[in-house]
């Protein structure tokens, strides 16, 4: 999952970008910093408790960022801005014989380039607290998908097998459904948002299914 620490928050050094389990160990991945290289814990017993707790912290870390998904999209917006004025400088200073000129054109084309990774890590934020939002608005349905076989049929092959293993799109923490932050990185926006608008034709359609 992406890392949505802000401000004081980048401090802390507990944040769980997710975890692997393979039966017997679990191996949960620590980030140290937003564009940091994570620490590996890989000796973790594969049991209930364990992985309960990695569940709810990374919910946790999930509902942080929907409940800051404005900043996230203001960040975003704010670096796109700031790529395209340094790209129109740098492109208007080219044709001027005025080394000052040229040199501030330069110096904002290395801006724009900062800037534009920033927008795109910080789009990929908005677009994974959006994908959490989709999951929780549609959650009976996603937790039914048997009752939808055509939008199955409908939908990306790949994605549509996919989201019929329970744990893809949704697990439960404290006895309760959530958006599964563990593996919501594993589909695209774009498949989750195609896949439950044919969920929702198939709905107001109304047809009686092939038995």
């Amino acid at each position: 999952m992406r890392d949505y620490r802000l401000g004081n928050d980048k401090k802390k050094d507990s944040y769980i970008l997710g975890y692997t389990n393979d039966g017997e160990n679990i191996c949960s991945y620590v980030s140290n910093g937003k564009f940091e290289r994570p620490t590996k814990f890989n000796q973790i017993e594969s049991n209930e408790e364990n992985i309960e707790k990695l569940n709810k912290k990374m919910n946790d870390q999930l509902n942080y960022g929907i409940k800051n998904k404005a900043k996230f999209k203001l960040k975003r917006d704010i670096s796109r801005i700031i790529t395209t004025a340094g790209i129109v400088i740098g492109t208007v200073s080219i044709f001027t014989h005025n080394k000052y000129v040229f040199a501030t054109g330069t110096i904002a084309v290395c801006g724009a380039a900062i800037a534009g990774v920033y927008a795109r890590s910080r789009n990929k934020d908005v677009k994974e607290i959006e994908k959490a939002e989709i999951i929780s608005k549609n959650m009976d349905d996603l937790k039914h998908l048997e009752k939808y076989p055509n939008a199955l049929a409908l939908s990306d092959d790949d994605f549509a097998v996919e989201a019929e293993e329970y744990d893809l799109l949704i697990t439960k923490v404290e006895g309760k459904d959530v958006p599964n932050a563990n593996r919501i990185d594993e589909y695209s926006l774009e498949d989750l948002e195609y896949f439950v608008k044919n969920i929702d034709r198939e709905k107001n359609m109304g047809f009686v299914k092939t038995k």
